[in-house]
């Protein structure tokens, strides 16, 4: 049987709680939302934003998604182009239409021409809605309100997918309760997901895949290991008794 490594992409949710630097969690939420056009397997996907500071959360990601232009990335003045094609930008629109059809808000873009997709912030987003379950892999803000973290946890738990999450929180205990309670291969504290060259190991679980990838880490899950064990004492090459042994002493080593 082939030995195989399979990455097959995530629904990574960053959880801003009520502690949290809004400044530094709407950055960093935008940023892993819309680098790349969103086009990223450890992009943000949805935002789930604690309700006592979501309505400051969301003022603050409007404003950074505004800093945010799209167009042909010849343009220098561009800083988020094209998704790969017309038909991924049509299907990141029916995505649109349906969180919105159940509720959720369009507070910048939604629209897009050909493979153009503008960046999008939608607020108020209905856990029922397709986009808050689905990999987005577009330039999509969704912001999706919660109660409390264990409402945000019991809904990211419910994904099936399991490859990268993040959570936006001061409290060293609250931060470590939650990564231990979120079911992924990864959780980045108060950052967005971002695996680069691989010097920790990076993979999913779910239906994200299986294995680990990463400098080292690969090599590992390809290798297959071989135990041998030894009985040595019918060859005679077992331990000698320790009373036959003779023991040098003096300067000699």
């Amino acid at each position: 049987m082939k030995r195989l490594h399979l990455e097959l992409g995530g629904k990574a949710y960053a959880l801003v709680l009520e502690d949290a630097d809004l400044d530094l969690a709407a950055q960093k939420c935008v940023y892993g939302s819309l680098k790349f056009a969103g086009q990223r397997c450890d992009a943000v996907s949805a935002v789930l934003a604690m309700e006592p500071i979501a309505d400051a959360l969301v003022e603050k990601i409007t404003a950074e998604v505004d800093g945010w232009k799209n167009g042909d990335p010849r343009d220098e003045s561009v800083n988020i182009g094209p998704v790969i094609n017309s038909r991924a930008a049509a299907r990141i629109g029916e995505l649109v239409s349906d969180a919105v059809a159940k509720g959720a808000e369009i507070l910048r873009g939604g629209k897009f021409s050909g493979p153009y997709f503008e960046p999008t912030v939608l607020d108020r987003v209905p856990q029922q809605a397709i986009i808050a379950s689905e990999e987005v892999f577009g330039p999509v803000v969704s912001i999706i309100r919660c109660e409390d973290v264990d409402e945000a946890l019991n809904f990211a738990r419910k994904s099936k997918y399991g490859l990268e999450s993040c959570v936006f929180t001061k409290d060293f205990y609250l931060m470590w309760r939650v990564a231990k309670a979120l079911e992924c291969g990864e959780v980045t504290i108060n950052d967005f997901p971002s695996h680069g060259v691989g010097y920790f190991p990076f993979g999913g679980i779910k239906q994200s895949g299986l294995g680990r990838e990463g400098i080292g880490y690969s090599i590992d899950e390809m290798t297959r290991l071989k135990t041998i064990v030894f009985n040595l004492a019918p060859a005679g090459l077992g331990k000698k008794d320790k009373s036959a042994s003779t023991c040098k002493t003096g300067s000699e080593q």
